[in-house]
């Protein structure tokens, strides 16, 4: 195994990530919902990487900190990791839909205030919510600094790595457990494909494809297996074509 690929520093970084998701959002979640929480939150990472990008040689400035490349051995390591981390999420996201506290977050999804009449604390729901997504995104941001041999503050702090998750999502179906998932193939798939046949136009071609998607389908790809079986349903109830 490489060096530098270490997992109780990948394990600190999540755990650093959460800690940072239940500071910030104990005061912006408890003032700010929806779009203009989205918009918070876009804030402080834009005063993060001016922060970093002040940092001196803590952080590396602009340029950022680097490992030795040489300590670099085989991507083996890097997949098992990141497929570890994926199954974990999915895991973790199955058992949270089946239990109390997944009920009281599709409560809070559908209806704030009638969760909270009902005795549903929102804001400690919403803030462990908050933390455990950020657990998991510090753990892949570790994994893909040790990946990159290379932190800098542009790269990791970019609007990218805020938009392509949503998009993900949104593609593949929101309120589901797979739906981000196949967002994500699909997504990653379409970008390589782009840039690979169509090299000079692949962003038009990208960003088309996700404006068709979302017009469309605008309950994601996993919408369409929900269609089907309407559909199959509708079809079993009618009468039989000569039936009186």
């Amino acid at each position: 195994m490489d060096r530098y690929l270490d997992p109780i520093g990948i394990l600190i970084s999540g755990a650093g990530a959460a800690l940072l998701a239940v500071m910030i959002g104990v005061p912006l979640l408890a003032k700010l919902r929806g779009d203009y929480f989205a918009l918070g939150t876009l804030g402080l990472g834009e005063i993060l990487r001016v922060v970093f990008t002040q940092g001196g040689s803590l952080t590396g400035g602009p340029v950022g900190l680097m490992l030795p490349s040489s300590e670099y051995r085989s991507m083996i390591p890097y997949y098992f990791f990141a497929l570890s981390i994926a199954l974990l999420a999915l895991l973790c996201v199955w058992l949270l839909v089946r239990s109390r506290v997944g009920l009281a977050l599709v409560a809070i999804r559908e209806d704030e205030e009638a969760a909270a009449a009902n005795g549903i604390h929102v804001l400690k729901f919403k803030i462990f919510a908050f933390a455990v997504g950020a657990f998991f995104t510090g753990l892949c941001g570790s994994l893909f600094a040790y990946y990159l041999f290379h932190i800098h503050p542009s790269g990791f702090f970019s609007l990218n790595w805020a938009l392509l998750p949503v998009l993900m999502t949104i593609l593949g179906g929101m309120g589901t457990l797979m739906g981000p998932v196949v967002g994500a193939f699909v997504l990653a798939s379409v970008f390589e494909l782009a840039n690979l046949w169509l090299p000079e136009i692949h962003p038009i071609f990208s960003g088309a494809f996700i404006i068709l998607v979302m017009l469309f389908l605008p309950g994601g790809i996993m919408s369409l297996g929900e269609k089907g079986r309407n559909y199959r349903m509708l079809k079993g109830m009618l009468p039989f074509k000569g039936s009186s």
